[in-house]
Protein backbone atom coordinates (compact mmCIF):
# COMPACT_ATOMS: atom_id res chain seq x y z
CA UNK A 1 0.00 0.00 0.00
CA UNK A 2 1.13 3.53 -0.77
CA UNK A 3 2.71 5.11 2.31
CA UNK A 4 1.56 8.72 2.77
CA UNK A 5 2.48 10.61 5.94
CA UNK A 6 0.68 13.87 6.72
CA UNK A 7 3.22 16.43 7.94
CA UNK A 8 1.27 19.65 8.48
CA UNK A 9 -2.24 21.05 8.23
CA UNK A 10 -2.92 24.75 8.12
CA UNK A 11 -5.57 27.23 7.11
CA UNK A 12 -4.81 29.65 4.28
CA UNK A 13 -6.77 32.91 4.31
CA UNK A 14 -6.98 35.67 1.69
CA UNK A 15 -3.96 37.97 1.87
CA UNK A 16 -6.34 40.94 1.92
CA UNK A 17 -9.51 40.77 4.05
CA UNK A 18 -12.77 40.56 2.13
CA UNK A 19 -14.68 43.89 2.37
CA UNK A 20 -17.86 43.86 4.50
CA UNK A 21 -20.12 44.62 1.52
CA UNK A 22 -19.04 41.29 -0.05
CA UNK A 23 -19.76 39.21 3.04
CA UNK A 24 -22.83 37.42 1.66
CA UNK A 25 -23.03 35.66 -1.70
CA UNK A 26 -26.32 34.04 -2.64
CA UNK A 27 -26.08 30.74 -4.41
CA UNK A 28 -27.99 30.21 -7.65
CA UNK A 29 -30.83 27.81 -8.35
CA UNK A 30 -28.30 25.52 -10.07
CA UNK A 31 -26.06 25.59 -6.97
CA UNK A 32 -29.11 25.02 -4.80
CA UNK A 33 -29.97 21.70 -6.46
CA UNK A 34 -26.51 20.15 -6.38
CA UNK A 35 -25.49 17.86 -3.53
CA UNK A 36 -22.43 18.95 -1.57
CA UNK A 37 -19.83 16.83 -3.32
CA UNK A 38 -16.39 17.72 -4.59
CA UNK A 39 -14.52 18.10 -7.86
CA UNK A 40 -11.19 16.34 -7.30
CA UNK A 41 -8.15 16.51 -9.59
CA UNK A 42 -4.51 15.72 -8.89
CA UNK A 43 -1.59 17.19 -10.81
CA UNK A 44 1.86 15.54 -10.75
CA UNK A 45 5.06 17.56 -11.26
CA UNK A 46 8.36 15.87 -12.06
CA UNK A 47 11.64 16.28 -10.25
CA UNK A 48 14.60 18.11 -11.80
CA UNK A 49 13.86 21.68 -10.70
CA UNK A 50 16.50 23.77 -8.93
CA UNK A 51 14.22 24.91 -6.14
CA UNK A 52 13.77 22.90 -2.99
CA UNK A 53 10.49 21.28 -2.07
CA UNK A 54 10.06 23.56 0.94
CA UNK A 55 10.41 26.65 -1.22
CA UNK A 56 7.83 25.29 -3.67
CA UNK A 57 5.40 24.54 -0.86
CA UNK A 58 5.86 28.01 0.65
CA UNK A 59 5.38 29.69 -2.73
CA UNK A 60 2.18 27.73 -3.39
CA UNK A 61 0.74 28.72 0.00
CA UNK A 62 1.67 32.37 -0.51
CA UNK A 63 0.21 32.56 -4.03
CA UNK A 64 -2.92 30.71 -2.88
CA UNK A 65 -3.44 33.38 -0.23
CA UNK A 66 -3.07 36.07 -2.89
CA UNK A 67 -5.46 34.50 -5.40
CA UNK A 68 -8.10 33.98 -2.72
CA UNK A 69 -8.55 37.76 -2.54
CA UNK A 70 -10.19 37.48 -5.99
CA UNK A 71 -11.87 34.11 -5.37
CA UNK A 72 -12.92 35.12 -1.86
CA UNK A 73 -16.09 32.92 -1.66
CA UNK A 74 -13.82 29.84 -1.67
CA UNK A 75 -12.46 31.00 1.71
CA UNK A 76 -15.97 31.18 3.15
CA UNK A 77 -18.57 28.60 4.21
CA UNK A 78 -21.95 27.56 2.82
CA UNK A 79 -24.84 28.42 5.11
CA UNK A 80 -28.36 27.08 4.77
CA UNK A 81 -30.30 30.18 5.80
CA UNK A 82 -29.52 33.79 4.93
CA UNK A 83 -29.96 36.21 7.88
CA UNK A 84 -32.73 38.04 6.01
CA UNK A 85 -34.25 35.18 3.99
CA UNK A 86 -34.39 31.40 3.60
CA UNK A 87 -31.80 31.36 0.84
CA UNK A 88 -28.72 29.17 0.79
CA UNK A 89 -25.66 31.38 0.60
CA UNK A 90 -21.91 31.60 1.14
CA UNK A 91 -20.74 33.59 4.11
CA UNK A 92 -17.53 35.14 2.79
CA UNK A 93 -15.96 35.31 6.22
CA UNK A 94 -12.33 34.53 5.28
CA UNK A 95 -12.45 31.41 7.43
CA UNK A 96 -9.96 30.01 4.95
CA UNK A 97 -9.10 26.94 2.92
CA UNK A 98 -7.31 23.80 4.06
CA UNK A 99 -3.70 23.25 2.99
CA UNK A 100 -2.08 19.94 3.93
CA UNK A 101 1.49 18.86 3.30
CA UNK A 102 2.37 15.19 3.11
CA UNK A 103 5.31 12.92 2.33
CA UNK A 104 4.92 9.98 -0.07
CA UNK A 105 7.42 7.20 0.44
CA UNK A 106 7.78 6.49 -3.25
CA UNK A 107 9.93 7.66 -6.11
CA UNK A 108 7.76 9.71 -8.47
CA UNK A 109 9.25 8.15 -11.60
CA UNK A 110 8.38 4.63 -10.45
CA UNK A 111 4.96 5.88 -9.29
CA UNK A 112 4.14 7.23 -12.75
CA UNK A 113 5.55 4.13 -14.42
CA UNK A 114 2.76 2.09 -12.80
CA UNK A 115 0.25 4.43 -11.12
CA UNK A 116 -1.68 2.87 -8.21
CA UNK A 117 -5.07 4.14 -9.41
CA UNK A 118 -7.04 2.80 -6.43
CA UNK A 119 -4.81 4.71 -3.97
CA UNK A 120 -4.87 8.17 -5.53
CA UNK A 121 -7.36 9.33 -2.89
CA UNK A 122 -4.54 9.23 -0.33
CA UNK A 123 -3.05 12.27 -2.07
CA UNK A 124 -6.07 14.41 -1.10
CA UNK A 125 -7.08 15.90 2.25
CA UNK A 126 -9.27 13.44 4.12
CA UNK A 127 -8.50 10.63 1.71
CA UNK A 128 -10.32 12.24 -1.21
CA UNK A 129 -13.90 11.76 -0.06
CA UNK A 130 -16.45 12.80 -2.70
CA UNK A 131 -18.86 14.35 -0.19
CA UNK A 132 -18.47 16.97 2.52
CA UNK A 133 -20.57 18.72 5.14
CA UNK A 134 -21.58 22.36 5.08
CA UNK A 135 -19.14 23.41 7.79
CA UNK A 136 -16.09 22.12 5.91
CA UNK A 137 -13.83 24.25 3.69
CA UNK A 138 -15.00 24.84 0.14
CA UNK A 139 -11.46 24.33 -1.12
CA UNK A 140 -8.88 21.85 0.18
CA UNK A 141 -5.37 21.27 -1.13
CA UNK A 142 -2.79 18.61 -0.36
CA UNK A 143 0.84 19.16 -1.36
CA UNK A 144 2.54 15.76 -1.67
CA UNK A 145 6.32 15.45 -1.68
CA UNK A 146 7.68 12.27 -3.25
CA UNK A 147 10.82 10.91 -1.63
CA UNK A 148 13.40 9.81 -2.45
CA UNK A 149 14.03 11.30 -5.85
CA UNK A 150 11.97 14.48 -5.60
CA UNK A 151 8.86 15.52 -7.45
CA UNK A 152 5.52 16.56 -6.04
CA UNK A 153 1.78 16.35 -6.61
CA UNK A 154 -1.06 18.72 -5.85
CA UNK A 155 -4.44 17.27 -4.92
CA UNK A 156 -7.08 20.01 -5.30
CA UNK A 157 -10.61 19.46 -4.03
CA UNK A 158 -13.32 22.09 -4.64
CA UNK A 159 -16.96 21.98 -3.58
CA UNK A 160 -19.34 21.47 -6.51
CA UNK A 161 -21.90 23.40 -4.47
CA UNK A 162 -20.11 26.57 -5.51
CA UNK A 163 -18.40 25.80 -8.81
CA UNK A 164 -18.58 23.67 -11.94
CA UNK A 165 -15.66 22.21 -13.88
CA UNK A 166 -15.16 25.39 -15.91
CA UNK A 167 -14.85 27.50 -12.75
CA UNK A 168 -12.55 24.90 -11.18
CA UNK A 169 -10.25 25.08 -14.21
CA UNK A 170 -10.35 28.90 -14.25
CA UNK A 171 -9.35 28.97 -10.59
CA UNK A 172 -6.39 26.66 -11.18
CA UNK A 173 -5.24 28.84 -14.06
CA UNK A 174 -5.55 32.02 -11.97
CA UNK A 175 -3.63 30.43 -9.09
CA UNK A 176 -0.84 29.28 -11.41
CA UNK A 177 -0.67 32.72 -13.08
CA UNK A 178 -0.45 34.35 -9.65
CA UNK A 179 2.34 31.99 -8.61
CA UNK A 180 4.31 32.93 -11.73
CA UNK A 181 3.86 36.64 -11.03
CA UNK A 182 1.17 37.15 -13.63
CA UNK A 183 -1.68 37.59 -11.20
CA UNK A 184 -2.40 41.27 -11.95
CA UNK A 185 -4.14 42.08 -14.15
CA UNK A 186 -5.50 38.55 -14.30
CA UNK A 187 -8.83 36.89 -14.22
CA UNK A 188 -11.26 38.60 -11.90
CA UNK A 189 -14.17 36.22 -11.59
CA UNK A 190 -17.75 37.44 -11.78
CA UNK A 191 -20.04 36.06 -9.10
CA UNK A 192 -23.31 36.74 -10.91
CA UNK A 193 -24.92 33.31 -11.26
CA UNK A 194 -27.57 33.98 -8.57
CA UNK A 195 -28.79 36.99 -10.55
CA UNK A 196 -29.00 34.87 -13.70
CA UNK A 197 -30.55 31.83 -12.02
CA UNK A 198 -32.35 32.97 -8.84
CA UNK A 199 -33.07 30.42 -6.15
CA UNK A 200 -36.53 28.86 -6.04
CA UNK A 201 -38.75 28.23 -3.04
CA UNK A 202 -38.74 24.45 -3.46
CA UNK A 203 -35.54 23.00 -4.84
CA UNK A 204 -34.16 20.17 -2.74
CA UNK A 205 -30.71 18.76 -3.34
CA UNK A 206 -31.08 16.20 -6.11
CA UNK A 207 -29.29 12.88 -6.32
CA UNK A 208 -28.78 12.99 -10.07
CA UNK A 209 -26.47 9.97 -10.18
CA UNK A 210 -26.38 6.63 -8.35
CA UNK A 211 -24.31 7.03 -5.19
CA UNK A 212 -22.62 4.09 -3.50
CA UNK A 213 -21.25 3.84 0.03
CA UNK A 214 -17.94 2.31 -1.00
CA UNK A 215 -15.32 4.15 -3.01
CA UNK A 216 -15.11 3.05 -6.64
CA UNK A 217 -11.64 2.83 -8.14
CA UNK A 218 -11.73 3.81 -11.82
CA UNK A 219 -10.48 1.98 -14.86
CA UNK A 220 -8.18 4.10 -16.98
CA UNK A 221 -8.36 3.91 -20.76
CA UNK A 222 -6.44 5.64 -23.52
CA UNK A 223 -8.03 6.46 -26.88
CA UNK A 224 -5.30 7.72 -29.17
CA UNK A 225 -5.89 10.28 -31.89
CA UNK A 226 -5.75 7.69 -34.69
CA UNK A 227 -8.27 5.53 -32.82
CA UNK A 228 -10.52 8.57 -32.37
CA UNK A 229 -10.54 9.24 -36.10
CA UNK A 230 -11.35 5.60 -36.82
CA UNK A 231 -14.19 5.73 -34.29
CA UNK A 232 -15.64 8.93 -35.77
CA UNK A 233 -15.99 7.17 -39.14
CA UNK A 234 -17.48 4.04 -37.60
CA UNK A 235 -21.13 4.94 -38.28
CA UNK A 236 -20.70 5.89 -41.94
CA UNK A 237 -24.38 6.24 -42.72
CA UNK A 238 -24.82 9.20 -40.35
CA UNK A 239 -23.36 12.69 -39.89
CA UNK A 240 -19.77 12.72 -38.70
CA UNK A 241 -19.83 13.06 -34.90
CA UNK A 242 -17.59 15.18 -32.73
CA UNK A 243 -14.82 13.35 -30.90
CA UNK A 244 -16.72 13.58 -27.61
CA UNK A 245 -19.99 12.30 -29.12
CA UNK A 246 -18.23 9.32 -30.66
CA UNK A 247 -16.40 8.37 -27.46
CA UNK A 248 -19.47 8.76 -25.24
CA UNK A 249 -21.57 6.58 -27.57
CA UNK A 250 -18.90 3.85 -27.51
CA UNK A 251 -18.48 3.93 -23.72
CA UNK A 252 -22.24 4.00 -23.17
CA UNK A 253 -22.91 0.92 -25.29
CA UNK A 254 -20.06 -1.05 -23.74
CA UNK A 255 -21.23 -0.12 -20.23
CA UNK A 256 -24.81 -1.20 -21.00
CA UNK A 257 -23.58 -4.54 -22.33
CA UNK A 258 -21.47 -4.99 -19.19
CA UNK A 259 -24.53 -4.34 -17.01
CA UNK A 260 -26.36 -7.19 -18.74
CA UNK A 261 -29.42 -8.17 -16.76
CA UNK A 262 -29.12 -5.12 -14.51
CA UNK A 263 -29.95 -2.80 -17.41
CA UNK A 264 -32.45 -5.11 -19.13
CA UNK A 265 -35.97 -3.78 -18.93
CA UNK A 266 -34.85 -0.41 -17.53
CA UNK A 267 -34.92 2.93 -19.33
CA UNK A 268 -31.41 3.73 -20.49
CA UNK A 269 -30.21 7.31 -20.13
CA UNK A 270 -27.00 9.24 -20.73
CA UNK A 271 -26.54 12.41 -18.68
CA UNK A 272 -24.09 14.96 -20.08
CA UNK A 273 -23.29 18.26 -18.30
CA UNK A 274 -22.94 21.07 -20.85
CA UNK A 275 -21.29 24.43 -20.21
CA UNK A 276 -23.97 27.08 -20.75
CA UNK A 277 -21.72 30.14 -20.95
CA UNK A 278 -21.17 30.15 -24.73
CA UNK A 279 -24.64 28.77 -25.52
CA UNK A 280 -26.81 31.35 -23.80
CA UNK A 281 -28.21 34.39 -25.58
CA UNK A 282 -26.50 36.63 -24.80
CA UNK A 283 -23.45 34.44 -24.11
CA UNK A 284 -21.47 34.62 -20.89
CA UNK A 285 -17.70 34.75 -20.55
CA UNK A 286 -15.68 31.95 -18.94
CA UNK A 287 -14.91 34.17 -15.93
CA UNK A 288 -18.54 33.86 -14.74
CA UNK A 289 -17.95 31.76 -11.65
CA UNK A 290 -20.39 29.16 -10.38
CA UNK A 291 -22.44 26.24 -11.61
CA UNK A 292 -23.43 27.51 -15.02
CA UNK A 293 -24.20 24.28 -16.80
CA UNK A 294 -27.22 22.24 -17.81
CA UNK A 295 -27.54 18.49 -17.57
CA UNK A 296 -28.91 17.13 -20.82
CA UNK A 297 -30.32 13.64 -21.14
CA UNK A 298 -30.21 11.33 -24.12
CA UNK A 299 -32.44 8.28 -24.22
CA UNK A 300 -30.82 5.02 -25.21
CA UNK A 301 -34.14 3.21 -25.68
CA UNK A 302 -34.24 1.34 -28.96
CA UNK A 303 -30.46 1.25 -29.46
CA UNK A 304 -30.31 -2.53 -29.64
CA UNK A 305 -31.11 -2.68 -33.34
CA UNK A 306 -28.82 -3.90 -36.08
CA UNK A 307 -25.20 -3.84 -34.94
CA UNK A 308 -24.09 -1.50 -37.74
CA UNK A 309 -26.56 1.17 -36.62
CA UNK A 310 -25.93 1.21 -32.87
CA UNK A 311 -22.99 3.61 -32.73
CA UNK A 312 -24.57 6.17 -35.03
CA UNK A 313 -27.93 5.84 -33.31
CA UNK A 314 -26.54 6.86 -29.93
CA UNK A 315 -24.33 9.57 -31.44
CA UNK A 316 -27.44 11.08 -32.98
CA UNK A 317 -29.36 10.96 -29.71
CA UNK A 318 -26.50 12.77 -27.94
CA UNK A 319 -26.24 15.42 -30.66
CA UNK A 320 -29.98 16.14 -30.54
CA UNK A 321 -29.96 16.50 -26.75
CA UNK A 322 -26.95 18.85 -26.65
CA UNK A 323 -27.98 21.01 -29.62
CA UNK A 324 -31.30 21.68 -27.90
CA UNK A 325 -29.47 24.10 -25.61
CA UNK A 326 -28.21 26.36 -28.38
CA UNK A 327 -29.64 29.85 -28.13
CA UNK A 328 -31.36 29.20 -24.81
CA UNK A 329 -32.20 32.10 -22.54
CA UNK A 330 -31.77 32.10 -18.78
CA UNK A 331 -35.50 31.57 -18.32
CA UNK A 332 -35.55 28.44 -20.53
CA UNK A 333 -33.31 26.42 -18.29
CA UNK A 334 -34.17 24.07 -15.50
CA UNK A 335 -31.88 21.89 -13.46
CA UNK A 336 -31.07 18.23 -13.43
CA UNK A 337 -33.63 15.70 -12.32
CA UNK A 338 -33.23 12.88 -9.85
CA UNK A 339 -32.73 9.32 -10.99
CA UNK A 340 -36.22 7.86 -11.33
CA UNK A 341 -37.30 4.32 -10.65
CA UNK A 342 -36.62 2.02 -13.57
CA UNK A 343 -33.89 4.22 -15.05
CA UNK A 344 -30.29 3.16 -15.57
CA UNK A 345 -28.37 6.42 -15.89
CA UNK A 346 -24.79 6.95 -17.02
CA UNK A 347 -22.95 10.24 -16.50
CA UNK A 348 -20.41 11.40 -19.09
CA UNK A 349 -18.46 14.55 -18.32
CA UNK A 350 -15.88 15.98 -20.71
CA UNK A 351 -12.96 17.96 -19.32
CA UNK A 352 -11.21 17.98 -22.69
CA UNK A 353 -11.39 21.78 -23.03
CA UNK A 354 -9.86 22.41 -19.61
CA UNK A 355 -6.17 23.35 -19.88
CA UNK A 356 -5.01 21.26 -16.94
CA UNK A 357 -1.71 20.41 -18.62
CA UNK A 358 -0.93 24.14 -18.86
CA UNK A 359 -1.13 24.60 -15.08
CA UNK A 360 2.39 25.96 -14.54
CA UNK A 361 3.14 27.34 -11.07
CA UNK A 362 6.65 28.30 -12.13
CA UNK A 363 8.29 24.89 -12.58
CA UNK A 364 6.69 23.77 -15.81
CA UNK A 365 3.40 22.04 -16.53
CA UNK A 366 2.31 18.77 -14.91
CA UNK A 367 3.73 15.43 -16.02
CA UNK A 368 0.33 13.86 -15.51
CA UNK A 369 -3.20 14.85 -14.44
CA UNK A 370 -5.41 12.24 -12.78
CA UNK A 371 -8.82 11.65 -11.21
CA UNK A 372 -9.09 9.80 -7.87
CA UNK A 373 -11.66 7.16 -6.83
CA UNK A 374 -15.14 8.47 -6.01
CA UNK A 375 -18.60 7.48 -4.72
CA UNK A 376 -20.46 7.76 -8.03
CA UNK A 377 -21.14 4.72 -10.19
CA UNK A 378 -21.85 4.68 -13.91
CA UNK A 379 -19.64 7.74 -14.23
CA UNK A 380 -17.12 8.52 -16.99
CA UNK A 381 -14.63 11.42 -17.15
CA UNK A 382 -12.97 12.34 -20.45
CA UNK A 383 -9.71 14.32 -20.39
CA UNK A 384 -7.04 15.20 -22.91
CA UNK A 385 -4.26 12.65 -22.81
CA UNK A 386 -0.75 13.68 -21.84
CA UNK A 387 0.95 15.16 -24.91
CA UNK A 388 -2.39 15.76 -26.65
CA UNK A 389 -2.55 12.34 -28.32
CA UNK A 390 -6.25 11.61 -27.91
CA UNK A 391 -8.31 11.17 -24.75
CA UNK A 392 -7.72 9.57 -21.38
CA UNK A 393 -10.94 8.08 -19.99
CA UNK A 394 -11.68 7.39 -16.34
CA UNK A 395 -14.52 4.88 -15.94
CA UNK A 396 -16.30 4.36 -12.59
CA UNK A 397 -18.36 1.15 -12.61
CA UNK A 398 -19.10 -1.50 -10.00
CA UNK A 399 -16.51 -4.26 -9.78
CA UNK A 400 -18.85 -6.81 -11.37
CA UNK A 401 -19.68 -4.56 -14.32
CA UNK A 402 -16.10 -3.37 -14.72
CA UNK A 403 -14.97 -6.92 -15.47
CA UNK A 404 -17.24 -7.21 -18.51
CA UNK A 405 -16.68 -3.62 -19.59
CA UNK A 406 -12.89 -3.97 -19.66
CA UNK A 407 -13.13 -7.13 -21.80
CA UNK A 408 -15.64 -5.78 -24.33
CA UNK A 409 -14.20 -6.56 -27.80
CA UNK A 410 -15.49 -3.32 -29.28
CA UNK A 411 -13.96 -1.26 -26.48
CA UNK A 412 -10.65 -3.06 -26.94
CA UNK A 413 -10.75 -2.32 -30.68
CA UNK A 414 -10.75 1.43 -30.10
CA UNK A 415 -8.69 1.84 -26.92
CA UNK A 416 -5.17 1.18 -25.72
CA UNK A 417 -3.95 0.13 -22.31
CA UNK A 418 -2.46 3.32 -20.84
CA UNK A 419 0.13 1.54 -18.69
CA UNK A 420 2.99 3.85 -17.78
CA UNK A 421 2.33 7.58 -17.93
CA UNK A 422 5.62 7.90 -19.84
CA UNK A 423 4.27 5.75 -22.68
CA UNK A 424 1.67 8.37 -23.69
Amino acid sequence: MLSVQVLTRETIKPSTPTPPHLKFLDLSFLDQCLPNFSINVILFYSAGHSNGIREISHHLRSSLSDVLTRFYPLAGRVKKHHPSSDKIYVECNDEGVEFTTARVERDLHSFLADPPINELGLLFPGGGSSFSSYDEPLLSVQFNEFTPGGGWALGVSMSHKLADGTSYAEFLKAWADTARGRGVPALRPKFESAALFPQRDVAPEIEFMPVVQSIIAPARLLIRARQLEKLRGYARERARPTRVEAVIALLWRCAIRAAGGVARGRRLEAAVPVNLRPRLRPPLTEDCFGNIFAMVYASGDGWEGAEEHEQGFLEGRLREAISGLNGATHEDLGMTVAVAEGVERYLFTSWCRFPFYETDFGWGGPAWVAVPPCNLKNCFVLMNARGGDGFEVWAFLTEAEMEGFAKDPELLAFTSSPGSVFMH
